[in-house]
């Protein structure tokens, strides 16, 4: 059986992630049903915030650092530290069986 979920939340703290300890330093999606096998597709929208600032080639983005049949890991940037405020939110998709 296919499952599709998502959801949303702040987007979380720009900061710098360390390798060696994603657990702190990273942000933390808890799916509402945990798949029995793998994810197959998974997905971010970032939904920046009336007081977040970007101009010309400007972005921000999310990155995957782990995902699991329960939960995934990611962490956002943007091409300046200040432009993406930390109530900016993140829409996530995910699709597994």
């Amino acid at each position: 059986m296919v499952i599709n979920q998502g959801g949303k939340q702040k987007a979380g703290e720009q900061k710098q992630s360390d390798i060696n300890n994603l657990e702190t330093t990273t942000n933390k999606v808890i799916f509402p049903i945990a798949f029995t096998n793998n994810h197959l597709f998974h997905t971010f929208v970032i939904i920046a915030s009336d007081a977040s600032v970007f101009w010309g080639n400007s972005g921000a983005s999310a990155i995957s650092r782990r995902i699991s049949r329960t939960d995934m890991r990611y962490e956002v940037h943007s091409s300046y530290q200040t432009m993406l405020k930390s109530d900016s939110i993140i829409e996530w998709c995910v699709v597994g069986i």
